[in-house]
């Protein structure tokens, strides 16, 4: 032992932060672990879950509030100016809330048109794009892809 591990050992500080322990996982999950107990990197990233693709998912630890940061994308085609709803699924379901939810078109002007979308019926497994143009009758171009970026927890 190291003159340096001595003196450690014998502080009465350090022994009594050693002495409680570790933060288990049920006292993270519940959101009381306090006093001197300490994280190892193994309960920091306890409930930290990534789903990687093209469609996705990052979830923060519990200690950091459990955060979500979903995306993805969903394709339609539809007719008339009010074209949906398009229902995409989250890769991974929010356990609580959605905080917010976002969606953009991806679709070139056709005659002359623009488009936009919204996003409505937003629960915690799916949300629903709707288009929108600039015009009362073009007809939303094929395959357009709608891409979808949520937040929540």
């Amino acid at each position: 032992m190291s003159r340096a591990d001595g003196l450690a050992v014998s502080d009465k500080a350090v022994q009594d932060f050693v002495l409680e322990g570790e933060v288990s996982e049920a006292e993270v999950t519940a959101g009381v672990a306090q006093g001197r107990k300490w994280f190892s990197l193994r309960r920091l990233l306890f409930g930290f879950s990534v789903i990687l693709g093209k469609d996705g998912a990052i979830q923060f630890p519990k200690i950091f509030g459990g955060l979500i940061i979903q995306w993805g994308s969903v394709a339609g085609n539809g007719s008339g100016a009010d074209q949906g709803p398009f229902t995409f699924t989250f890769p991974m379901p929010f356990p609580t809330e959605i905080f917010q939810a976002y969606a953009c078109i991806d679709a070139a002007a056709v005659n002359g048109n623009s488009y936009g979308c919204y996003v409505r019926n937003l629960t915690t497994t799916t949300m629903q794009v709707y288009a929108d143009a600039s015009n009362s009758s073009p007809v939303l171009p094929n395959q357009t892809l709608f891409r979808i970026w949520a937040v929540g927890r």
